[in-house]
């Protein structure tokens, strides 16, 4: 309806240490910040209500206009990015000694 390059859904974190990534302002511009990448004091950063102030936690579904997609992996676009790499711990199970790490 309102004719939207993108858009995304998220929503609100249930505590300040949900292990999601927030949207946010970064540089001017809006963007999904690792949860691991957040130092704790502005993860847990509040408002004057008492609200997170990262409170919006994405859940990764992303609508986007195909011709904008299109233009994105077009020559000339070095400054835009499609992904993201996120160092994350893993639990996994050491077959060796059978406990989980």
């Amino acid at each position: 309806m309102r004719k939207l390059q993108a858009s995304l859904k998220c929503c609100s974190k249930v505590n300040a240490k949900e292990k999601v990534g927030v949207v946010a302002t970064k540089d001017g511009k809006a963007q999904i910040i690792e949860y691991s990448e957040i130092p704790i004091e502005q993860m847990e950063a509040t408002n004057p209500d008492g609200s997170l102030q990262f409170r919006h936690g994405s859940i990764l579904m992303f609508m986007l206009d195909a011709k904008f997609l299109l233009s994105l992996i077009q020559k000339g676009n070095a400054n835009i990015s499609l992904y993201h790499k996120a160092w994350k711990k893993v639990e996994y199970c050491d077959l060796d000694r059978m406990e989980i790490i």
